[in-house]
């Protein structure tokens, strides 16, 4: 029986990532992290989020390299375009939940905000930061409400 090359790729865990159900699999190593009288992080398996993943995803909403408005939602209510742009966010970050460095997913937030904001404001004929103020979230803070 023979193994194809390239569905077979065996790679050293600590020097390369293998690519497994959309995630990178890594050995950690770092000798400064202890615990106790032992290095605690040497050897433990870690999930990561590929690089290419996020700016394959990132690109949905991008247009030469800036954030771009969806003209198929156009034709939705407000609170459609919101929703899709949300339960697309959400699903994509519950689903790489697992990864010890989901924070690399910021940048596919700000893209996605970024579109969804510019879609609404071209659907009212408005601008960016007009969209921006009149959606933005009010959280109570001691000091006051502030918006976010």
């Amino acid at each position: 029986m023979e193994l194809s090359p390239e569905k077979t790729l065996i790679t050293h865990a600590r020097t390369g990532a293998a690519r497994f159900l959309g995630y990178d699999i890594t050995v950690h190593h770092n000798d400064r992290k202890f615990s106790g009288r032992r290095r605690s992080v040497n050897g433990t398996i870690g999930l990561r989020v590929p690089r290419s993943v996020v700016v394959a995803k990132q690109a949905q909403y991008m247009k030469r390299g800036k954030p771009a408005r969806r003209p198929q939602l156009l034709n939705q209510d407000d609170h459609v375009i919101i929703s899709t742009y949300g339960s697309e966010y959400r699903g994509i970050v519950q689903y790489y939940l697992l990864a010890g460095d989901v924070f690399r997913l910021a940048r596919l937030q700000w893209a996605m905000s970024a579109s969804m904001l510019m879609t609404l404001a071209n659907k009212h004929r408005s601008s960016f930061s007009k969209m921006a103020r009149k959606y933005a979230a009010t959280i109570e803070t001691p000091h006051g409400p502030r918006p976010r």
